[in-house]
């Protein structure tokens, strides 16, 4: 497989103290499933 150039920015606008609650959205939805997909 080869590799992809394209990287994904995006911006978040958060509430007063939801950051960690984000954070911990973002680990668990995102980085978890991509990696089991052999992402980095």
């Amino acid at each position: 497989m080869n590799e992809s150039p394209i990287v994904e920015l995006r911006r978040y606008t958060l509430h007063p103290g939801q950051r960690d609650t984000l954070i911990e959205l973002f680990e668990r939805e995102f980085v978890e499933s991509q990696e089991a997909l052999g992402m980095r």
